[in-house]
């Protein structure tokens, strides 16, 4: 896609990424289908500097949830619900709390693997937690 080449060109000049310019790229790895790229991508925003040749500033909380959402459901929809899975704890490990969204993707990607029982355990946990549907 063009978003992805423009970000590419962006990273071979070293120029530093943020979330503003992620974002679009994100979405249109999501609506290409193409969640492998867009999950690299995320990762690669989000890791260190020291273990990264990209540039980049740490991602705020509201924008590091905000791309999380973004990958989740690119893989959700490309049915990788493993990695589904393992976004939603990396988003905690960072110390953010999921949102209803969060939890609506994950279950989603759950139900739609045919895990009804986990789907259903992750709503039943929103809702323990406060969360309104």
């Amino acid at each position: 896609t063009l978003a992805l080449e423009v970000f590419t060109s962006v990273h071979t000049q070293r120029i530093a990424a943020d979330e503003l310019m992620l974002a679009p790229v994100l979405h249109a790895c999501s609506e290409a289908t193409q969640w492998a790229q867009a999950l690299e991508l995320y990762r690669l925003h989000c890791s260190s500097p020291t273990s990264s040749a990209l540039p980049q500033k740490q991602p705020g909380a509201f924008e590091t949830a905000s791309l999380g959402h973004t990958v989740m459901t690119a893989c959700r929809d490309g049915e990788a619900w493993q990695l589904v899975i393992s976004l939603m704890e990396e988003l905690q490990l960072r110390s953010l709390r999921p949102i209803m969204n969060t939890y609506n993707i994950a279950a989603g990607s759950l139900a739609r693997a045919g895990y009804w029982e986990g789907a259903v355990q992750l709503l039943q946990q929103a809702w323990l937690e406060g969360l309104s549907f």
